[in-house]
This record gives C-alpha cells, structure tokens and sequence, in this order.
C-alpha cells in the first residue's frame, strides 16, 4: 500500500502518480474513500493468483473520510484448485449442505456454448432442487430458461436482488459476478444470514465480488464433483433449523 497526493491534486498529475511503476501484477486507486479495505482485500488475492507485488495507492485525505458497513468488492477465502483436490470440493459441499434453502445463480459463462456445461448444471440444480435465476446482465443464457428450474433474471438493483433472495439462506453463484448492477441503490448487496459460493474460471470475478468463498476453476467439472457429494432437499429439510447470522465484513482472511 502506497500513499498518494491528496484526491483534490490528482486531475493535476501530481508527481507521486508515477511511483507505482508497472512491475505489479495489480495496481488500484479505490474510486471512493470507503473502498479503500475491500481495495487492499482484493489486492491480497490479486498477489497470490498473479504471484507477484500488488498495490493499493491511497490518496491522503482518504482517512479523514468515514467508513461504510456495506461489504465491499472483495471475497472473504478464494480457492484456486483442481476439482480433483476433494478438501475444496468438499468445503463448497458441506456449506450448501448446510443451507435449507439453497438457490443458484447462473451466468453467461455457465453455458459455455457447450452441451456438457449446461447439463453439468442443470444435473446439479436438480440434485439440489433449487430455483435457478440468471445473472441480472450477461451475454448469454446461463441455464436453460424452458427447464422447470429456471426462475427468470435477478433485479438490476439491489433492494430487488435482497427481496428475491430473502428466502434463501446460501447462494451458489455460477459462471457470473456477485453480482452486477445497475441504478445504484443503498444497503447491501444481499440480504443478512446468506453465504455466498462463486465458482468462476475468471480471476477478476472472484476477486471482485461479495462471496464468503469463491472457488476459481472449471465450472464444468465443479458442477460434476458437487452432484455427486451433495445431498438431496429431503436430506437438507431433515436437517434442525439454525440461526440466521449477519453475514461477516471481509476481513483479509488468507486465500488458499
């Protein structure tokens, strides 16, 4: 993390911009003030995914300025694994084993212009029994939207996003970011008491999103390895009801 001239400066060029030179393998100035913590959470994944130095530039007054309770855009633990490797695939198991009521995100990337990648996840939602809403913005189907299954596109704006998912205790996110929006809306992403699962094969995805683990690898594959060691919602009902929890803010855990 690196200091900055004031943020009333830098439309000048003030001579401190040009320090960071461009041996990092991820450099950022937060927009905002109050993006500055996620900024320098992401910047932990970013270092080890691109294993090398990344920087966090932060201008001078931005300490002055009050924080915000809002999780930003960084995840809390990310995985970078093979599906072979069974800890990690049974880590992402045994947290949505755990929800009573799981719901799937799916992204444009989840279809993959491939037969084997849609029913890879429409093998695992039904093995779930879940719901299945599509990415709010993506370039392509990420499920088929004719199988029961599919619940129709998530809002565009946060306060829709919370409302829809306000019945559901973990979400598992496919192929998709956490999740992109549109108007700006106050409050957090998601509703309290949800955990969120990203499996993505994209880096910047994972670093840049909301979820309390994300997992970067072939969806595929990881769809495949989660059908087969996950349980069914007759297991899931069977299980006692636990407490809804505020979700944790990021804290820098290490990445694995």
């Amino acid at each position: 993390m690196v200091g900055q001239q004031d943020r009333r400066h830098l439309a000048h060029e003030p001579f401190l911009d040009g320090l960071v030179g461009e041996y990092s393998v991820w450099s950022n100035t937060p927009l905002r003030p109050q993006d500055v913590p996620a900024a320098v959470a992401r910047a932990h994944h970013e270092a080890i995914t691109g294993a090398g130095p990344a920087i966090v530039v932060v201008p001078m007054d931005d300490w002055d300025q009050p924080a915000t309770p809002e999780r930003g855009a960084a995840p809390l633990a990310v995985h970078r694994a093979a599906p072979a490797v069974t800890t990690v695939i049974d880590e992402v198991a045994e947290l949505v084993d755990a929800a009573r009521n799981p719901v799937i995100g799916a992204g444009a990337g989840a279809g993959n212009d491939s037969e084997p990648a849609w029913t890879a996840l429409v093998d695992l939602a039904e093995r779930l029994g879940t719901p299945v809403w599509q990415e709010p913005f993506g370039a392509r189907a990420g499920f088929p939207q004719d199988h029961p299954a599919f619940a129709g596109h998530l809002p565009p704006g946060r306060a829709g996003v919370r409302d829809v998912l306000s019945r559901h205790d973990a979400l598992l996110v496919v192929s998709a970011p956490v999740l992109r929006q549109y108007p700006w809306e106050p409050g957090d992403l998601l509703p309290d008491g949800i955990r969120v699962v990203q499996i993505t094969q994209y880096p910047e995805e994972a670093h840049s999103s909301v979820a309390d683990l994300a997992l970067i690898a072939d969806p595929t594959q990881v769809c495949r390895a989660l059908t087969a060691k996950v349980t069914s919602p007759l297991a899931r009902s069977a299980q006692p009801a636990g407490p809804r929890t505020n979700r944790p803010l990021p804290q820098g855990r290490a990445s694995r």
